[in-house]
Parts: structure tokens; sequence; C-alpha cells
């Protein structure tokens, strides 16, 4: 499989792990070497968050070891998804042609744009036990967009 390359331009892709991101390191649970083993950590008895845990055994399965490079792309990807959801989300929030007070589609890029690289995100992708936090917040808002009528 191909390795994430660390990147200048993507300065966090190479940002070391920190804090309690040992957690998933030292969790064998999480080391597989096939999509069939990706059975076991949704069958484990005790586990919380398995489709979280089950990301990091992604990560851990296409860089075959837990690279900080791999671990941070893949939180990236679901940092950027949420954004795209976002935007689909206020784009049918705000479908009313008729109403004056409609925000243009150029507005809603902009702003969604604006939230996408906000410092405060920043935690969700450098910060790789945080991927939970844009994995659910990817999940609600996908929820949220397939749950919305479309009339």
């Amino acid at each position: 499989m191909p390795r994430w390359p660390a990147s200048s331009t993507w300065p966090v892709l190479g940002a070391p792990f920190l804090y309690d991101d040992a957690k998933f390191l030292n969790a064998p649970l999480l080391r597989i070497t096939s999509l069939a083993e990706l059975g076991r950590i949704f069958t484990a008895p005790g586990q919380p968050r398995r489709v979280g845990l089950a990301t990091f055994a992604l990560s851990y399965l296409q860089a075959g070891t837990f690279s900080p490079t791999a671990v941070h792309a893949v939180s990236l990807v679901l940092h950027v998804a949420c954004a795209v959801l976002l935007l689909v989300l206020l784009r049918l929030l705000a479908r009313r042609p008729s109403d004056p007070t409609r925000p243009s589609d150029g507005a809603l890029v902009a702003g969604v744009a604006a939230w996408l690289v906000h410092p405060v995100q920043t935690q969700g992708v450098s910060y790789a036990w945080q991927r939970f936090t844009p994995l659910c917040a990817a999940l609600f808002l996908a929820s949220l967009t397939c749950a919305w009528p479309r009339a």
C-alpha cells in the first residue's frame, strides 16, 4: 500500500504523537494486517467507540505501523469531509430562492472555509486521539443531511 508522504505544505502530517496518543500505540487490538481482522474491533467485549477505533486500525493497516503522518492524514480527511457536509447542509437550509435574505453560495462557501481553517478546529487533526471529534461531527452532519426534507 502507498505510504502517506510527510509534507512541509501540511505540517500537521509530520506532527508527533502527544499526550495520551499512546492509548492506541500500545493497543494490540488495533494492530491489524488485513481488512478481515477489522471485525475483531467490533466484537471485542467492553470496547467503547468501536467505529473510531476502527479508523485507527485502518490507519495502522495503511501504514504498517502507527505512523503520525498516516494517523493525521485520516483525521485531516475527516475534517475536510465535515466541511463538505456542513456546506451541503447549509445549502439545504438556505434553499428558499424567494427569500430576499437568502445567503449566496459564495457566502456559504466563505463561511465554511473560515470554519475549516479556524485555529480552534486544529485539535481534531493535530491531536491524534481527538479523531473522535471530527468523526462524530461527520456522522452527525451526514445524518442531518440525509434526514433533511428534499421537498
